[in-house]
C-alpha cells in the first residue's frame, strides 16, 4: 500500500486502514500499534484486499459480512468486535478527511459480545507447567506469571525500575 493517495476515491478500504494505522502510530502506545498491525496483516488486509472494496463503496452489509466470515473462520465475537472498532475508527478518519460523507460502521449490527469464562490452572497443572518449562527461555516468564498473577503484556512490559528489590 506504499505510496497510495489516501484522499483518492479509488483507494481500497484495506489500504486506507493500513495508512490510517501508520498515521495514528504517533498517538498510540507501541503495544496498541503492534496489535493493530497484527490485526491488519492477519485478518483485515487480506480479507478486504481480496474483495477489492473501495472506501467510497463501503456499506454496512460489507462490514457485517466481514464479521460473519471471521466468526465462521473461528474468531470469537469479542475479537471481531475489536476488528470492527479499528475499521470504524479508520472510516471515521475518512469522514474527517472528506473521503466519505458518513461512517458505515456506525450502522452495522455488531456480533453479540460473549462473556468470557476464565479457566484457572490447579496446583497439579501449575506444577506440571513449571516442570515442563524448567531450563527453557519460558521458565522465568511462567514463574513471574504464577507468582505475581501478571498477564503476558504486563510481564513483557516490566522494566527494572518497576521492581522493588527490598
Amino acid at each position: 500500500y506504499e505510496g497510495v493517495n489516501v484522499l483518492s476515491e479509488n483507494i481500497l478500504l484495506c489500504d486506507y486502514i493500513a495508512d490510517w494505522i501508520e498515521r495514528d502510530k504517533i498517538r498510540i502506545q507501541s503495544t496498541t500499534y503492534d496489535g493493530y498491525k497484527h490485526m491488519l496483516n492477519k485478518h483485515i488486509y487480506p480479507y478486504f484486499n481480496e474483495t477489492r472494496l473501495k472506501v467510497v463503496n463501503v456499506k454496512p452489509i460489507h462490514l457485517e459480512e466481514y464479521c460473519r466470515h471471521k466468526i465462521e473462520a473461528g474468531l470469537s465475537p469479542n475479537t471481531v468486535i475489536k476488528h470492527i472498532a479499528v475499521i470504524r475508527t479508520a472510516l471515521q478518519d475518512a469522514v474527517k478527511n472528506s473521503v466519505i460523507r458518513s461512517n458505515p460502521a456506525d450502522l452495522i449490527n455488531k456480533p453479540k459480545r460473549i462473556k468470557p469464562t476464565c479457566k484457572y490452572f490447579g496446583v497439579e497443572e501449575l506444577r506440571k507447567l513449571v516442570a515442563i518449562s524448567k531450563n527453557t527461555n519460558m521458565e522465568l516468564p511462567i514463574y513471574i506469571a504464577i507468582k505475581f498473577g501478571l498477564r503476558r503484556s504486563e510481564i513483557l512490559g516490566l522494566k527494572w525500575s518497576a521492581i522493588d528489590f527490598e
